[in-house]
């Protein structure tokens, strides 16, 4: 019996993008700032960008989380050569003849349950400022990350945070419990000091 193998289609990147501020553990209460919308971005194709210190610097493109990068025209065309990470049922799919209209530039198609729009390897960086309201002062603050894809690393200003790997469960990182004054433009003089940049790092694999 002939068997065709299609790969599962690949998780997309979402992001919950929430800043939770907790009350003491009794109250089980906590005050969220969702952080969706336009983020600075960057690929870091080379993953240079930690050395080259991105995180001290304003990322020149923009893109909209939660999201997908691939769907909002980052990355790179999709053709026969594409080096998927998930194994084709055929690795000789495009000299077929039933696949012969799908192997064109522009208009490729491959044996994949669902294709993404183009193709991503490597890491990924996102940025945006916040301002941490003031009654947050002194209490625990935490960053909700739902479904990244697969591994992030947080930093804030030019304080790296943390990292965490996982498919299966969202991210959270610990932001302190008391912020510095440069990390707070509420905390002492407001519009004086700049909003913190939010800095998670993703690095990417696409089926």
């Amino acid at each position: 019996m002939n068997r065709k193998y299609f790969p599962p289609a690949p998780a997309l990147f979402s992001l919950a993008l929430v800043l939770s501020c907790l009350a003491p553990a009794r109250l089980r209460a906590a005050v969220t700032v969702p952080l969706a919308g336009e983020w600075r971005f960057a690929l870091d194709r080379n993953d240079i960008g930690t050395n080259a210190q991105w995180f001290n610097k304003n990322l020149p493109d923009k893109i909209r989380l939660p999201g997908v990068l691939e769907s909002q025209g980052y990355g790179d065309e999709i053709g026969i050569r594409t080096p998927w990470v998930l194994t084709l049922y055929d690795h000789f799919w495009f000299l077929r003849a039933d696949y012969a209209a799908y192997t064109n530039t522009g208009s490729v198609k491959v044996p994949f349950l669902c294709q993404p729009p183009r193709h991503y390897l490597g890491a990924a960086w996102y940025q945006r400022d916040f301002e941490i309201p003031k009654d947050w002062q002194g209490k625990r603050v935490v960053l909700f990350l739902e479904r990244p894809h697969w591994k992030t690393t947080v930093w804030l200003d030019d304080r790296e945070i943390g990292s965490d790997i996982s498919l299966c469960t969202p991210h959270e990182f610990e932001l302190g419990v008391t912020l510095s004054n440069s990390e707070s433009p509420n905390r002492s003089s407001p519009g004086l000091r700049p909003p913190s940049p939010l800095l998670p790092k993703e690095r990417r694999g696409q089926g």
